[in-house]
């Protein structure tokens, strides 16, 4: 599927800025699977009133877990938490990925063109133009 960045059209639309509060287990398996796809940190709010940002690195739907880095001073460190603790998901974060592959793309053909004329004026040297 063709990824688009945040300019150009909307082949893929990325969750950042989004809150999901899930209404029931499926949903909130949902929003969890969509926060570990995401690309940059989310914000668990927790049932507590509580919330832990992090990024989400692991979870399993059978037993209800899920395993993120939550930044703690200079240190990223490893926190689980329950399903059942949670409220709602934010994408918090940046999303890291989002339109990369388009600044992708418009870099490697600059190069192209770049390269191109390079040749170009090499070879309009060599046979006496320039």
């Amino acid at each position: 599927m063709p990824q688009s960045d945040k300019s150009h059209g909307t082949a893929y639309s990325s969750q950042e800025g989004k809150t999901i509060t899930p209404q029931n287990r499926a949903e909130l398996d949902e929003a969890i699977r969509l926060a570990f796809d995401y690309r940059g940190d989310t914000t668990l709010q927790l049932k507590d009133g509580s919330s832990m940002e992090g990024y989400i690195f692991n979870f399993d739907s059978k037993s209800g877990s899920i395993q993120l880095f939550v930044k703690e001073g200079k240190d990223s460190v490893a926190k689980k938490l329950t399903f059942d603790q949670v409220q709602a998901v934010v994408f918090s974060g940046d999303d890291k990925a989002f339109g990369k592959s388009w600044d992708d793309w418009s870099a490697k053909s600059a190069r192209q063109r770049e390269e191109e004329a390079e040749r170009a004026r090499k070879l309009a040297e060599t046979l006496g133009h320039l």
